[in-house]
């Protein structure tokens, strides 16, 4: 009967309420931190917004504000300077959010751990 329970015996059957408390050793949490930064970074990505400006056709300046009385004359262009200076956006796929969540909570647990003395400064590692 034993033999049959091992045969029949599925883990994934097996599941927590949630407030259990589970141990790990710091090689495997420093494993799955590295992962986890790892997978975040790859679907994280910053992107450049491309600036526009309006130019007056005749003088090749720049319009500040466009107008009823100076659309007849603007242009819109890429503004070449407004583009290089442009501050980045992040996206983040679905992926990446649930990601930088559990990073989030990875970190808190570092943290406690350093309050706690268990986390040690790298200085006293390397003694």
């Amino acid at each position: 009967m034993e033999e049959q329970k091992k045969k029949d015996f599925n883990p994934s059957e097996y599941d927590y309420l949630g407030d259990e408390q589970i141990t790990i050793n710091a090689g495997l949490y420093k494993e799955l931190r590295s992962t986890v930064r790892y997978f975040l970074q790859k679907n994280t990505k910053p992107y450049f917004p491309q600036k526009y400006k309006y130019i007056h056709t005749e003088t090749g300046k720049d319009i500040k504000k466009l107008t009823d009385k100076n659309r007849d004359k603007a242009r819109l262009v890429v503004d070449i300077e407004g583009t290089k200076n442009s501050k980045p956006t992040i996206y983040r796929t679905e992926e990446g959010q649930s990601l930088l969540y559990l990073d989030e909570y990875m970190e808190s647990i570092h943290f406690k751990n350093i309050e706690e003395g268990i986390a040690k400064h790298i200085s006293e590692l390397k003694k």
